[in-house]
């Protein structure tokens, strides 16, 4: 099997660039062409309302964004989108809006964004289970560590939003192992973040019902997710299609994780028309037990 590498680009982001962007892959702007690395992300966030071009058919896909803008994409998304036809709203009224929902936060609209303060961002107006805390409300250090070397000296807060953005496959880091925390975010990669924060956010009901995920994409997107939990947790992680896969109408992939405490096998698929996933564990003795992703969860926590 192959090992389980977060350094490449992710699965999640490797399915998502050539599966999950339902939109035309026809280039909608002429500084983003189909062979530019960020063209499926930009186009899938242009087409869902979520951030505009310059005018004149340009992105800049390398210019910055502020943290207004970012405020923007967000409020895009989650309040009121915006169309090719009214542009978009700028920028008071989004600004507040994240303001008095993120008190712990000071926006700065005309500052450029960081990659930290996106993930801040987007992990705070997440429609998902938020980072697990202790009974006190303080931060669980283990179940949010952080693969990268230059954000050990971080916050609490900082440490679970990039952990969090990372298990999520919603964020990345270089391939030296080092995630540039304070580099300003350009509309590339803001593209890219946004558009993955998006469809995570709609991840019960597709962005397009026309063309929904197909189970092989369920499946790897979610064993990826879960990998990347229970390497946070200190396991050593393989995740890769399952060797038995065969043409029955389900699809599985396969998630083995190994610590001192043993090596647990877990299955992740379901049927091809039913277009809804299911975990399986595999005991040792043979056999299927059937689980929820929370139980899952729950097994890599409780045996780290």
């Amino acid at each position: 099997m192959k090992n389980f590498v977060f350094k490449n680009k992710t699965v999640m982001a490797v399915i998502t660039l050539i599966c999950i962007m339902v939109v035309p892959a026809v280039a909608a702007f002429q500084d983003v062409p189909e062979t530019h690395w960020s063209n499926n992300y930009v186009t899938y966030a242009e087409a869902y309302g979520l951030i505009n071009g310059i005018g004149d058919g340009k992105f800049a896909p390398n210019a910055s964004l502020t943290e207004a803008q970012c405020c923007q994409i967000i409020y895009n998304s989650l309040v009121a989108p915006i169309t090719k036809s009214s542009g978009m709203r700028w920028h008071t009224e989004a600004v507040n809006w994240v303001q008095q929902r993120w008190l712990g936060r000071t926006i700065a609209p005309e500052r450029t964004a960081t990659r930290l303060f996106v993930c801040e961002l987007v992990e705070r107006f997440a429609a998902l289970p938020a980072p697990a805390t202790t009974a006190d409300g303080k931060y669980t250090p283990k179940e949010y560590n952080i693969p990268f070397s230059d954000c050990k000296e971080f916050t609490n807060s900082e440490k679970v939003a990039v952990s969090w953005c990372w298990q999520e496959g919603i964020v990345d880091g270089f391939p030296d192992g080092t995630f540039h925390p304070y580099d300003n975010l350009t509309r590339a990669q803001g593209a890219k973040i946004f558009a993955l924060w998006h469809h995570r956010n709609s991840w019960n009901s597709t962005p397009n019902p026309a063309k929904p995920m197909s189970i092989k994409q369920l499946s790897v997107a979610e064993a990826d997710t879960m990998g990347r939990y229970a390497t946070a947790l200190g396991w050593k992680v393989t995740v890769n299609p399952w060797p038995y896969n065969h043409n029955d109408g389900t699809y599985w992939v396969e998630l083995k994780a190994t610590n001192s405490n043993g090596t647990y096998d877990f299955l992740v698929g379901g049927s091809i028309t039913g277009n809804e996933t299911w975990w399986y564990h595999i005991p040792q003795a043979g056999g299927f037990d059937i689980l929820s992703k929370e139980s899952v969860r729950a097994s890599f926590k409780n045996y780290a």
